[in-house]
């Protein structure tokens, strides 16, 4: 009983030592989740924190499962403070334990996707103007990078469920399905911010990028997010138009079947075997993704 006892003990002081100090941020309640926000922007964090709120309820429904989740809306003064990876300021992630972690402020890295207006082609000018126009006159991803809150939100998801995704970039794939389908199905009105971004990245092409196959990715995976994340936002940029895609051609329950599929299946495939398993389980267009990538779809 004594060594029971200690070993507890031992259990309870790391969980206290792992566990983040908050009390510099403000808070939110919500009825599945903790909102924290940086000092100066409650306002953000409510609105951000709103359509986590709803997402939070569509996934449920969807997935017959929740999550337990905390979400941080951070100014770049405290970015490294609270988040326990040290990515650039602006990308949204998920800490693989119950938090989601959002910008609270327009930055750099969200501008640095989209060039100057006289810099790009004349068939998306008009998109991307009136889509991703600031008030201030200026450009900005800032739009589309909010929605990625949701995104983080079905990493939460698949990871507190246990689900193997079998490969990394096949999980970051199913948070875009996901999102993007309760985009589609409950916040119509934001999915050109959602849509137009990221397939004016896939339409300038991929030469320019050090890493550009699915094998490459789930080499370096944490090397292209830290090292090269505009690479990265390149592969996210991609698996946000095949999500399109499918949600087109199959509708919200691509994600469900996708979900129900493997999490009958938790050993990890060889490629031919996944092939061979996705496509019995009727899930053969991820197949023609993994073939043709990354000229897949429309």
């Amino acid at each position: 009983m004594k060594s029971y006892l200690l070993l507890l003990l031992t259990f309870l002081l790391q969980d206290q030592a792992q566990a983040q100090d908050y009390s510099r941020l403000g808070k939110l309640e919500k009825e599945r989740f903790t909102v924290y926000f940086s000092n100066g922007y409650q306002a953000r964090a409510s609105e951000i924190s709103n359509l986590v709120d709803t997402a939070f309820t569509y996934f449920t429904n969807q997935l017959s499962f929740q999550p337990k989740v905390d979400l941080l809306v951070l100014a770049e003064a405290d970015w490294n403070t609270y988040s326990r990876f040290r990515v650039v300021y602006g990308m949204p992630h998920y800490d693989d334990q119950r938090t989601l972690i959002v910008a609270a402020q327009d930055n750099p890295f969200w501008k640095s996707f989209i060039p100057p207006l006289s810099e790009i082609p004349e068939r998306w000018k008009v998109p991307i103007k009136s889509t991703y126009s600031r008030p201030d006159g200026s450009i900005s991803a800032s739009a589309f990078f909010d929605i990625l809150a949701l995104h983080e939100l079905s990493h939460a998801f698949h990871m507190q469920a246990n689900i193997n995704m079998q490969r990394k970039w096949m999980g970051e794939l199913f948070c875009n399905i996901m999102t993007h389908s309760f985009v589609a199905e409950k916040k119509p009105q934001l999915l050109p911010a959602l849509t137009v971004f990221p397939n004016f990245i896939v339409s300038g092409g991929y030469q320019h990028y050090k890493f550009t196959s699915l094998e490459e990715l789930e080499k370096n995976y944490d090397q292209i997010g830290k090292e090269y994340p505009q690479n990265y936002g390149w592969y996210q940029c991609n698996w946000h138009k095949a999500a399109g895609h499918f949600y087109d051609q199959h509708g919200p329950a691509f994600g469900q079947q996708i979900w129900k599929a493997f999490k009958s299946q938790p050993i990890r495939f060889s490629d031919a075997d996944w092939k061979t398993f996705l496509k019995a389980h009727q899930l053969t267009p991820l197949v023609k993704l993994m073939e043709n990538w990354p000229d897949f779809g429309p």
